[in-house]
């Protein structure tokens, strides 16, 4: 009886510290997720960059806008952040290294880790419209990078 009820007892125990990790894991996962507006800075400054270093097409997801993307993801499990940038349209080898070399420049200037950066060869942008409401948008479908690289900060550099 006496070891059955220590036993309840560190499952409990057990349970209530796996409850409180979670909820720990979950709130810094929101906070870590939660963009602020030095974040949209660099990323907006990491678009201009690439856009200002080689042609990029016009998006078809946002008409009059270069197809280059940005935002800020969780790389890993320690909750890391690591900047996305989507590029679209180039196809050329030396226009995607001069990319690179884009974000390398301003991932330096704006003191960012890392960034991962995605060359597609194009957006896969579905329209659709409700006539009944006269509303319309678009999303996004499946598109598969061409090349992936990511640009990071090497240790003893910078």
């Amino acid at each position: 009886m006496v070891l059955a009820r220590k036993g309840h007892r560190v499952l409990r125990v057990l349970a209530a510290a796996c409850i409180v990790f979670a909820a720990l894991y979950a709130y810094f996962y929101f906070v870590a997720t939660t963009a602020g507006a030095d974040d949209v800075f660099k990323c907006k400054a990491m678009v201009n960059s690439v856009v200002s270093a080689v042609r990029v097409p016009e998006s078809v997801s946002s008409p009059g806008q270069p197809a280059v993307f940005c935002d800020r993801e969780i790389g890993d499990l320690l909750l890391r952040p690591i900047e996305h940038i989507r590029v679209y349209g180039i196809m050329d080898s030396k226009d995607q290294d001069a990319v690179l070399n884009a974000v390398e420049l301003a991932r330096v200037k704006l003191n960012v880790r890392r960034v991962l950066v995605e060359f597609y060869e194009k957006e896969n942008w579905k329209t659709w419209a409700d006539a009944s409401t006269g509303n319309r948008g678009g999303q996004r479908g499946p598109e598969t990078p061409i090349r992936r690289a990511v640009v990071e900060q090497r240790r003893g550099a910078d």
